[in-house]
C-alpha cells in the first residue's frame, strides 16, 4: 500500500518542485507528436520488406489437374529451377489452370530474380499447349494486403451472377482513383460450352479437328490500324464475333448440310 502511495504521488511532487523540467517535457512531446502527425505517412502495414516469394498463374480452362501437370506445371518447374537463388518450388494443379509458388533465399535480390523468371518463363512458352493466351507473374510486396472485403447478395432470379457483379461492381470501383485490383470471389463466369457427342460424330464421319480450327479462326477482334480524315485519326478494327448460340449450332460442318448443333450440345452455362 505505502508503494502505491509513494508512485501516485511521484509525479504530482514532480510536477511541484521541477515545473520547467515537466513543462519542457510536455512541450517536447508535442513537437514530436507534431511532426509524427504530418510526416510519417499512414499504412496498413511498415514498408521496406520485399517478401522473397514469386508466383506464376497460367490459365487453362476446361481441362483436369492430370492434364494440367503434365502439359504447364513440369515445364515450369524445370525451367523455374534454374534461377539463382531458388530455395523452394510448389506447384498446384487445377481444373483451370496451375500455381507455381517460388520461394526464394533471404538475401536475394527480389527485382534481378523477377526479371529472371520473366526471361525464363518466355523461354518455355513455346513447350506449352498452343491454347495457353496468357501467362500472369505476380511479386509480392506490403501493398498487396486487400483494405476492404464486403459481400453483396443477389437476387436468385439474377441468371448472371458473374456479370452483374463484375459490370455494376468491379468496374466502377476499378476506375476510383487510387483502386489498384478488386476481386471477386463466390461466384463464376459463365462461358460458351460445346459438348461434342463423339459417336453422332464418328456415325457421321466427321473430322473435329478442322471444326475446331475454323471455330478459333472465325470468333476475333483484331486492331486493324487506322485511317486520317479531315485531321482525326480514327482507329480501325476488325470484328468477326458471334451474336448467339444459333449461330454457333447453324455452322456447316461440310457439304451435305450436317450442322455443328446436331453432333454437339451448345450452351452458355458455368464450366
Amino acid at each position: 500500500m505505502n508503494l502505491k502511495r509513494m508512485k501516485s504521488s511521484l509525479l504530482p511532487r514532480l510536477s511541484v518542485t521541477r515545473p520547467v523540467t515537466v513543462t519542457m517535457i510536455f512541450l517536447a512531446l508535442l513537437v514530436v507528436g507534431g511532426i509524427a502527425y504530418f510526416q510519417i505517412p499512414l499504412k496498413l502495414l511498415p514498408s521496406g520488406y520485399t517478401p522473397p516469394f514469386l508466383g506464376i498463374w497460367v490459365n487453362y480452362p476446361n481441362s483436369n489437374p492430370s492434364e494440367v501437370e503434365d502439359k504447364i506445371a513440369r515445364p515450369l518447374e524445370e525451367i523455374v529451377q534454374t534461377i539463382r537463388g531458388v530455395d523452394e518450388v510448389e506447384t498446384y494443379s487445377q481444373n483451370d489452370g496451375v500455381w507455381v509458388w517460388i520461394e526464394f533465399d533471404q538475401e536475394s535480390d527480389m527485382g534481378l530474380a523477377y526479371s529472371t523468371l520473366r526471361d525464363r518463363v518466355e523461354r518455355v512458352r513455346p513447350e506449352l499447349p498452343n491454347d495457353v493466351e496468357r501467362i500472369y507473374l505476380r511479386q509480392f510486396s506490403d501493398d498487396d494486403e486487400p483494405i476492404v472485403f464486403f459481400s453483396v447478395t443477389l437476387d436468385g432470379n439474377v441468371e448472371d451472377p458473374y456479370y452483374m457483379a463484375e459490370k455494376y461492381i468491379k468496374r466502377p470501383l476499378e476506375r476510383i482513383d487510387g483502386v489498384a485490383y478488386v476481386e471477386i470471389w463466390g461466384t463464376y463466369e459463365k462461358l460458351i460450352q460445346i459438348e461434342i457427342d463423339h459417336d453422332k460424330a464418328n456415325a457421321l464421319n466427321i473430322d473435329l479437328y478442322p471444326v475446331i480450327q475454323s471455330l478459333m479462326a472465325d470468333n476475333f477482334n483484331l486492331s486493324s490500324g487506322y485511317i486520317e480524315e479531315g485531321g482525326r485519326k480514327i482507329g480501325v478494327r476488325s470484328v468477326a464475333k458471334y451474336e448467339n448460340l444459333e449461330e454457333l449450332e447453324n455452322i456447316s460442318l461440310n457439304e451435305t448440310g450436317i450442322r455443328l448443333g446436331d453432333v454437339a450440345t451448345v450452351k452458355y452455362d458455368i464450366p
